[in-house]
């Protein structure tokens, strides 16, 4: 009713649009750079719900702006959300030619190193049960 031609109308519903894709655009932002790692996750999952987070943000990216992102924001940003045992792995990693940084092959390396990384603890935990067993019988 406060619109007297069909393009007055249509600009209104466009900028109603937009307006929702540019708030949308802030929560997904917000959203990618304040994620953290939960620490029941498995690197895999971690990887997974940073990639679904990425997919949203360069889809409303490519609708509102007309650009598009590149994976090196996706990969920092695996990178810089990982727990602090992985901070070695971030410079091997930032030490390989660029062509090769793709995020199967992190995620590959990345849920190596976590599979290692278990075997240590589980390794280090099994020798402090040991200590504890002998020094129990060592009392007796």
């Amino acid at each position: 009713m406060m619109h007297k031609s069909a393009k007055e109308i249509w600009n209104k519903l466009l900028s109603i649009f937009e307006q929702r894709s540019g708030q949308r655009l802030d929560l997904i932002i917000c959203q990618l750079f304040n994620y953290r790692k939960d620490p029941p996750d498995t690197i895999a999952q971690h990887v997974v719900k940073l990639e679904a987070l990425w997919m949203e943000l360069c889809q409303e990216v490519l609708t509102i702006e007309h650009v598009q992102l590149p994976l090196s924001f996706l990969l920092n940003r695996i990178l810089n959300t990982l727990p602090n045992d992985y901070f070695e792995f971030k410079s091997l990693w930032e030490s390989r030619p660029y062509e090769q940084r793709t995020v199967k092959a992190l995620t590959e390396e990345l849920c190596l190193l976590e599979q290692r990384l278990k075997q240590r603890d589980s390794a280090v935990t099994g020798a402090v049960c040991e200590w504890k067993v002998d020094s129990v019988i060592l009392d007796l």
